[in-house]
């Protein structure tokens, strides 16, 4: 099996970036959102992002912190080529490599500003409130997940606060090269 991994905090484009993958090279696409996502409809609970932070640690609470890539790898089943959104810890990523033959995590990087300026147009809301959610959310994934330890082991960084077309042509160069 053939992973790519992405991660990066919130607002980055990880889910674009994993749409676009997913389109351009026939890899299977799954998240981690997602799968809380449902998981959530299924017990008739709101399906927030708050809700998916809760969700997520009573699992790990309840069946250890490999509980969510196993899941996930479940879900995915025996498929060659897969694209994951949404890599948060440590446990994510030894699972998954466990799991591939072949194995790379991407980080899509932006400054606080230009996702904050995402979440406000795609919600509707103003800068600053939005602002202080992508922040709250950085510090949570931090706290909760240890995100930062998981940037430090990306194979490969991405701006994405650039142009969507420029930043799929950047994604491209590496996905060319991990697929040769």
């Amino acid at each position: 099996m053939m992973v790519i991994g992405l991660t990066g905090r919130a607002r980055t484009g990880k889910d674009t970036v994993a749409e676009h993958i997913a389109e351009k090279y026939g890899f299977a696409k799954f998240t981690f959102s997602d799968m809380l996502a449902e998981s959530l409809k299924k017990m008739g609970r709101p399906v927030t992002k708050e809700e998916m932070y809760k969700l997520s640690d009573e699992w790990i609470k309840e069946f250890g912190k490999d509980v969510m890539p196993k899941k996930l790898f479940e879900l995915i089943g025996e498929k060659e080529k897969v694209v994951i959104s949404g890599f948060r810890s440590l446990n994510d990523i030894q699972f998954a490599k466990k799991k591939a033959e072949r194995f790379i995590l991407i980080f899509l990087d932006a400054p606080a500003e230009a996702r904050a300026e995402r979440d406000a147009n795609l919600l509707g809301i103003d800068f600053e409130t939005s602002l202080k959610r992508v922040k709250d959310r950085d510090k949570h994934d931090n706290k909760s997940y240890g995100l930062e330890k998981v940037i430090k082991k990306a194979d490969a960084v991405v701006d994405s606060s650039c142009p969507i077309p420029e930043m799929f042509a950047k994604v491209d160069k590496i996905v060319d090269e991990f697929m040769k």
